[in-house]
């Protein structure tokens, strides 16, 4: 087995270091298990089949909602401020169609008396 050697400056001496260098770069990820689609039962061999296949019917990883400040990040901060009562995202929308369905039913009644 080859040794490897670094020299220590407030020894002033070889020192062997011991185990295995870290590796820092790409990783190599190996291809997927083949398995039948739910969506139209085609059978999906390889990552390149899978991401045409989503892209043809319009479907999306679960990994593309969580990168930083994505998708479930923004709801997940949206349900903290609700929940601490900074704010009422709701508000507005649910006054409009409240009013709307009481003036909905105001006129039925009206038109339904006759």
């Amino acid at each position: 087995m080859k040794r490897r050697y670094r020299y220590n400056p407030e020894t002033k001496e070889m020192e062997e270091i011991n185990g295995e260098p870290k590796y820092i770069g790409g990783i190599i990820m190996g291809d997927i298990e083949p398995f039948i689609s739910p969506v139209d039962g085609t059978c999906i061999s390889s990552r390149s089949v899978l991401r045409e296949h989503m892209r043809q019917h319009g479907l999306a990883h679960t990994e593309d909602y969580n990168k930083p400040g994505g998708f479930w990040e923004k709801k997940r901060q949206a349900r903290a401020d609700y929940l601490a009562g900074k704010t009422n995202p709701d508000s507005k929308n649910r006054k409009q169609q409240m009013s709307d369905a009481f003036e909905h039913l105001r006129n039925k009644m009206r038109y339904s008396r006759g």
